[in-house]
């Protein structure tokens, strides 16, 4: 008696099959698995850390999510099950804490170290920050209201970005207490690289500020423009200049800094 298969239908059911089995296993991997592989080791990167985690890849939570010193607040995610077909662990992640802090967007790691984040909307204290300047003196106070489009990073390949941040009532409270008004922090991609530009934004504040950053997909930046005080007679914040260097004959102080990203 012969038998015929029906190869269409047999690879469809393959197919479902190999599908079905990668969805129960993902189910069961803990989200402490997640956490790992995200962040790698938070010990040696302490930066960013997630704790008291629950739930598995597919669907869990961080019940404190830090950045540096400062606790954010809880962190839950949920996996795009579309992003595997392509290779991609596709997350949607959602961040909620106290005083004001929120926020949420798409986060995807590919094939070959490529991590992209699409629609990020975010909203904190900037007193958050106070905690990553490495023991530095720096205090800074305001609010901070941010969207990244679209972000692209691959070591050595892509550093392509597009965004904005607000940082409302900005000011800085130590070592000089200096009001800075609103500053707008934009970033525009440029090829594979980024172009970031930061202005004072409604012209209140007390320094005048056009700075350019050039980030390279190889961690090359360079740091360029000008701060300038907007009114004369200010000693304390000419005192913060001279740490700059001396100004120019219109009074503008220059920057002009280059180096390498951390880690990169």
């Amino acid at each position: 008696m012969a038998i015929t298969i029906n190869t269409p239908k047999l690879r469809n059911y393959l197919l479902l099959g190999g599908g079905c089995y990668i969805v129960f296993m993902l189910i069961g991997i803990p989200a402490s698995l997640v956490a790992g592989y995200l962040l790698g080791n938070t010990q040696a990167n302490p930066t960013f850390k997630l704790q008291n985690l629950r739930g598995s890849i597919w669907q869990g939570e961080a019940q404190e999510a830090w950045l540096g010193r400062s606790k954010l607040g809880s962190l839950t995610w949920g996996l795009n099950s579309a992003g595997l077909l392509v290779g991609n662990l596709d997350l949607d992640l959602h961040l909620l804490g106290q005083n004001n802090i929120q926020g949420n967007g798409n986060l995807a790691l590919g094939l070959g170290g490529k991590l992209a984040l699409q629609n990020v909307e975010a909203r904190l204290p900037a007193e958050q920050l106070n905690g990553l300047f490495g023991g530095f003196p720096v205090n800074i106070s305001g609010n901070l209201l941010g969207k990244i489009t679209a972000l692209e990073i691959k070591k050595d390949a892509l550093f392509r970005g597009k965004g904005r941040v607000v940082w409302q009532q900005a000011a800085l409270r130590a070592p000089y207490s200096i009001e800075l008004g609103d500053v707008l922090v934009e970033m525009e991609p440029q090829n594979n690289n980024s172009k970031i530009t930061i202005t004072d934004q409604n012209e209140q504040g007390q320094l005048k500020i056009n700075v350019k950053l050039d980030i390279q997909a190889s961690g090359k930046y360079r740091i360029e423009g000008t701060l300038a005080p907007r009114v004369a007679d200010q000693p304390k914040l000419q005192e913060f200049l001279a740490f700059i260097g001396r100004p120019d004959s219109a009074g503008n102080y220059w920057i002009s800094r280059s180096g390498q990203l951390a880690g990169w």
